[in-house]
């Protein structure tokens, strides 16, 4: 099988008993990849300027809480008022709206086997059920010297609450490669 870059041993998994995807970018490059194990075998180059969604599912598939995040986040970048800590912050807002975008149909339609309250549950953007949730936002800004600031913020939860940790960040100066992945 071939890497996801040319000439690089990063490849797909040859088997993965449980969905996942995968998204690799190349800043300086202006290279954006993704694969999805439930989708084509080979990776699908995106245009790097584009706004993508992913959830449980494909990319770009048209649940409404991925259109509705989509608009949301769209509308956080354009702010170009917000500082860096600002424009993380509102980011994880986008990511933890908790608003049920339900009904779904297209949802529903991939919901076989699920309950109507779970379907319903798994409509919003940031999922929160007694079995079943949200664990964890990443936020990922690179800006054009290649600076990384990336945040991650875990919930945790204890009977039943959801506890939301603070976001650990770190800023770093990432060296972008100019050879391929190996």
């Amino acid at each position: 099988m071939k890497g996801i870059w040319p000439g690089s041993r990063l490849t797909p998994p040859q088997r993965q008993p449980q969905p996942g995807e995968v998204l690799c970018v190349r800043a300086k490059q202006d290279t954006v990849c993704y694969y999805g194990n439930r989708a084509s075998a080979e990776p699908v180059h995106l245009k790097p300027a584009g706004i993508y969604s992913l959830s449980n599912s494909l990319l770009d598939t048209p649940w409404k809480k991925l259109l509705q995040g989509k608009r949301h986040f769209t509308n956080v970048v354009s702010d170009h008022s917000l500082s860096s800590d600002g424009l993380v912050q509102e980011l994880l807002n986008v990511l933890n709206n908790e608003e049920l975008n339900a009904p779904d149909p297209v949802q529903e339609l991939q919901g076989d086997g699920y309950s109507k309250a779970m379907i319903k549950a798994l409509s919003a953007v940031c999922v929160r059920s007694p079995h079943y949730g949200t664990r964890t936002n990443t936020i990922v800004l690179i800006d054009a010297e290649g600076n990384v600031n990336f945040t991650e913020r875990t919930m945790l939860n204890f009977a039943g609450v959801t506890i939301s940790v603070a976001p650990r960040r770190s800023r770093r100066r990432m060296i972008c490669a100019q050879s391929p992945i190996s």
